[in-house]
């Protein structure tokens, strides 16, 4: 059904949501266009994404655009060097590079890269670290099959592609590619998935938007425990409906152009140990960590050690130490993010599970174990400074319910967003909406209503400044 400018629904739902997520008027007119006429094309839905992928960057501001397609020239000059002289030295080589470059166009043009994650977002740099991401993971896959085809036409549709340039999710080059290669006919009216992400994306949004008014407008402190308790909650919340609500409107833009994208966040606050976390959080940038770095390297390590499992073992823990350092460093450069790296991998390098199913109460006391493990790590990502550490850590010795009249309120709406951003992202969820049209259209339309009372004047992801 092809889209009409009239009189489509279609274009009239695009318009509400596009609207509510992007600000700028011309940003806004852009999409709408680009909405229009991919859905008219057939043949050429390519080249109008090309195109657009370059408009989006511009609009959203010529610092940005200048560096990101200063970034991606380099990008595509390092993926001809890849395929001209094809082995693995040349391969760490440029990997090398890609991530030198990338540190010095974040610590140096973007200085807000070494603040913290509720520092004031600098768009200097938006887009670098999915360039980056996407083409580290590009010029493995030459390495691999040095006859993949790689052209400027198709990194630009993939290095650039504006649902996820901004932050992620990480998509591998093979599938991403494929699918842009074969993008499909259907119209814009028959994507509810696309239109029910963006919605929850928004009634995150709207979530975050609360929360970041009670940890950084109001001041939270953490003076006593019932403090701590509140502030610990609310941070666990921010996060995740802040990250997981960006990706559901990534996702979201990316089925209405047709293309796939795996949910980034499987319900991690029910993981019953560290490592079941990380393999529900922010699932594409692990997957991507375990299948371009952890595996090569491991499958290396075994060659070199003869299959000596006392080294194997020593090495495999030894690079979880590492992604974890790097995952930390890549949030920002300062010392406390390493001291994240250093907590978040030791769980996971000394095998504590947490899993104790022996116990009457096993699974429960394995989730708030883990559930602490959570808050300890996050708390320390975002601490400004080691004196914040241990204020917050010297808190849980105070008990003084007196100052604390509204902590049970507080902390009763905290725990009821959580279960509400959790309950939306159950995989059953969608597909129970989708048998029922008119429950489909009244909890899309219940997202929009929620975010325009409420959400309207939410600040930046924290995330987009990655």
């Amino acid at each position: 059904m092809d889209l009409n400018l009239v009189s489509t629904p279609a274009l009239w739902w695009i318009t509400l949501l596009l609207t509510m997520i992007f600000n700028s008027p011309i940003v806004l007119i852009l999409v709408l266009l680009f909405f229009a006429m991919y859905d008219r094309l057939k043949s050429n839905r390519l080249n109008l994404l090309v195109l657009f992928n370059f408009l989006f960057l511009f609009v959203i501001g010529i610092e940005s655009f200048l560096i990101s397609l200063t970034y991606f020239i380099f990008m595509n000059i390092l993926f001809y060097l890849q395929k001209r002289f094809n082995n693995k030295k040349t391969l760490l080589l440029l990997i090398g590079a890609s991530v030198v470059i990338f540190i010095y166009l974040k610590s140096f043009l973007n200085p807000s890269f070494s603040q913290t994650l509720f520092s004031t977002i600098n768009n200097g740099s938006i887009g670098l670290s999915f360039i980056l991401f996407a083409g580290v993971a590009t010029l493995i896959e030459i390495c691999r099959n040095p006859s993949l085809s790689i052209n400027v036409k198709r990194t630009s549709s993939y290095l650039l592609f504006f649902p996820l340039v901004l932050a992620g999710p990480f998509v591998k080059p093979l599938i991403l590619l494929e699918q842009l290669d074969n993008l499909g006919g259907s119209s814009l009216a028959n994507k509810p998935e696309g239109f029910f992400l963006i919605g929850r994306g928004l009634f995150k949004k709207t979530i975050s938007t609360f929360i970041h008014v009670m940890l950084i407008n109001s001041n939270v402190a953490v003076g006593t425990a019932w403090e701590t308790i509140a502030f610990s909650v609310a941070l666990m919340i921010y996060l995740f409906a802040d990250f997981s609500g960006y990706s559901d409107l990534a996702c979201g833009l990316c089925a209405l152009c047709g293309i796939r994208i795996e949910p980034n966040f499987n319900l991690p606050y029910l993981a019953t140990s560290p490592t079941e976390f990380w393999r529900r959080w922010h699932i594409s940038l692990n997957v991507w960590l375990r299948d371009y770095f952890y595996l090569p390297f491991c499958k290396t390590t075994i060659g070199f050690t003869k299959n000596r499992k006392s080294l194997i073992a020593i090495a495999s823990k030894s690079y979880i130490i590492l992604i974890m350092l790097l995952i930390g460093l890549w949030h920002s450069i300062r010392p406390l993010s390493l001291a994240y790296g250093a907590v978040a991998a030791l769980p996971l390098v000394i095998g504590t599970d947490f899993k104790l199913s022996n116990l009457k109460f096993g699974l429960a006391i394995s989730r708030i174990l883990t559930l602490v493990y959570i808050v300890i790590i996050q708390v320390i990502l975002v601490a400004p400074d080691f004196a914040f550490l241990e204020k917050y850590f010297k808190a849980w010795l105070n008990w003084n319910w007196t100052a604390n009249s509204n902590f049970g309120s507080r902390i009763c709406f905290l725990i009821l967003c959580l279960i509400l951003c959790q309950a939306f992202d159950w995989s059953e969820c969608f597909l129970r909406l989708s048998k029922n049209r008119g429950l489909l259209i009244f909890t899309i339309s219940l997202f929009i209503l929620v975010f325009l009372i409420f959400g309207r004047n939410g600040g930046a992801f924290v995330y987009s400044n990655l």
